[in-house]
């Protein structure tokens, strides 16, 4: 069954004030309790509900407990409720608020119901109606801005939503004026006056799955990431985020309605600092010796990285997914030996200081290490490294050569970078008539990116269009939103109503541009009617995920905000 279900997961980071915990309808000695901790939590899941008309949420409880343990187990006081009625969410909220004051980290979690209503978002309560009027909306249901108002009150609120987000009404306001102003009621939205991020399960528009594997699982795609991760130490809130929609993504790609794209909104002062559960400290040196067993143990779980997995996945997804199975100590004594893929995968936690201390130098060291072995997926990290992060004389011209190495070993994604890095140079470096060379190569492998360059540096849209419009076609996400930045701008070739799909697909997909597009298209009526509400939507998500400075956001979002 899809789920349409709020589960709702707010993080704040704070020092928690000693008091009795929120007793819960099914108490649970192993998150209920009542310890002492800088960081708290309050969990929430209902599955069953008075009202026989509401959908019954399968795995909404089991989803709260697995969250719940996994937070105990990372340090959180918990309180947990299950089939909550209205009073036993405001009572929780009000507890929740007073610790989270005094706390330094705290979480709200709400497994159930939710919709949006003229601009106010709720919580369904599991004694809540299916049917009811505006008058009776704050008094039958819970306002969103209460739990995420007390979330506020620490210094890091945090929040993630688990629920559908597609276009079925699921509560019936009686006198609503649905060609009105507020419109019908809905999914939830973004919220306003809140200080830190909020982690959507799933896009606007879009469904949220109540299983793993659908749908016999017994918990949500999106509960199960989160729970994962979560038991992974030293994964920053940036990263967190970006490996649970990656699970998320992957997992659901061969799902009946559609891949599920979790999406945040907002921004942590100092998220990439902010651990839902820290690391240990390893050495950037380790030892050249270590436990026969913990060696085994680091090489197995390197095994899982397959050719297939170097030639399609970033370096950060796949030094995640080592770590999920080692302990960084493992993976560094194995690095130290002299393993080339752990030379590679501990280069790449270091400098992204995942599960480790972030060490540019010693990432430097064991990239270069890595690289030697000639495998062009790690060559291409270790320019990509040298481009962006290297700070000594000669370490552009590096990253050219070890480009050029991948690029020749037919590395669609060096082609790329090595394309883009000769075209955009300054004489006497700039070469266009080989990047263009490298692009069609490139774009022949299938890599989107490349066909848009065609189109957007070489002038060959006819070319670009045609190629991305089947990868498109086939399911890329990335093609939609190359397509739907060489299209939306300009007079397209594509029916209006087609850029405006491969936009919105690449926009639910978390693509900052193909958002902004997105809402210029919806303001403009370009292939869709013209929607105030949503053009607002999906331009707060772009401007919170893109630089004011970005070309395209000045395109688009400028232009939208301009003529609001």
């Amino acid at each position: 069954m899809i789920r349409k279900v709020l589960a709702f997961a707010v993080f704040l980071l704070a020092q928690v004030l000693a008091g009795p915990a929120m007793a819960a309808a099914t108490p649970s000695p192993r998150c209920d309790a009542d310890i002492a901790s800088d960081r708290v939590a309050l969990v929430v899941g209902n599955r069953r509900y008075l009202d026989q008309r509401w959908d019954q949420l399968d795995n909404a409880r089991s989803d709260s407990r697995q969250v719940c343990a996994a937070f105990a187990a990372s340090g959180f006081r918990v309180i947990l409720l299950e089939d909550a009625s209205r009073d036993d969410l405001a009572a929780a909220v009000a507890l929740f608020g007073d610790l989270a004051a005094k706390a330094e980290t705290a979480v709200f979690y709400f497994a159930g119901h939710g919709f949006e209503y003229a601009g106010d978002n709720y919580l369904v309560p599991s004694d809540a109606p299916t049917e009811t009027s505006r008058a009776n909306l704050r008094g039958l249901f819970v306002n969103l801005a209460e739990p995420l108002a007390a979330a506020n009150r620490s210094r890091h609120p945090v929040a993630f939503l688990d629920a559908c987000r597609s276009r079925a009404a699921i509560v019936r306001i009686v006198d609503a004026d649905e060609k009105g102003p507020d419109g019908p009621p809905g999914f939830i939205g973004l919220p306003d006056r809140f200080s830190g991020v909020v982690f959507y399960s799933t896009a606007r528009g879009s469904v949220a799955y109540d299983a793993r594997p659908f749908p016999t699982g017994t918990n949500s795609p999106f509960a199960s990431a989160v729970v994962d991760w979560l038991a992974t130490p030293g994964v920053n809130l940036t990263d967190y985020i970006g490996f649970v929609m990656e699970d998320v993504k992957s997992g659901t790609q061969r799902f009946p309605y559609g891949v599920q794209s979790p999406i945040p909104y907002g921004q942590l002062p100092d998220q990439n600092r902010f651990y839902l559960r820290r690391a240990a400290a390893v050495a950037a040196a380790p030892a050249p010796t270590a436990a026969p067993s913990a060696m085994a143990e680091a090489r197995a779980a390197i095994a899982v990285i397959t050719p297939d997995d170097l030639a399609r996945e970033d370096g950060p997804i796949l030094a995640a997914r080592v770590l999920k199975r080692a302990r960084p100590e493992q993976i560094a004594a194995l690095a130290g030996s002299g393993d080339e893929m752990a030379q590679y995968v501990y280069g790449t936690m270091l400098y992204l200081g995942l599960g480790v201390p972030r060490d540019l130098a010693g990432a430097r060291g064991f990239l270069a290490d890595a690289a030697r072995g000639g495998n062009p997926a790690v060559l291409t990290v270790y320019a990509y490294f040298l481009q962006f992060l290297g700070d000594r004389p000669g370490d552009r011209a590096e990253a050219l050569r070890v480009y050029a190495q991948a690029a020749e070993a037919g590395y669609a994604k060096a082609q790329s970078n090595l394309a883009y890095m000769l075209y955009t140079a300054s004489p006497p470096e700039q070469d266009r008539a080989r990047a263009m060379a490298l692009w069609r190569t490139a774009a022949g492998a299938d890599y989107p990116y490349a066909a848009y360059a065609l189109g957007y540096y070489g002038g060959e849209r006819d070319a670009a269009r045609t190629r991305l419009a089947a990868l498109a076609a086939a399911g890329s996400r990335s093609a939609d939103n190359w397509l739907c930045q060489l299209e939306a701008g300009t007079a397209p070739e594509q029916k209006p109503e087609t850029v405006f799909a491969n936009c919105l697909r690449a926009a639910q997909d978390n693509r900052p541009v193909a958002m902004a597009a997105t809402a210029w298209l919806y303001a403009t009526g370009k292939g869709v009617a013209v929607s105030v509400k949503e053009a607002k939507y999906w331009a707060r998500l772009a401007r919170n995920a893109l630089s004011p400075s970005d070309a395209q956001l000045g395109t688009y979002l400028d232009w939208y905000e301009k003529k609001k």
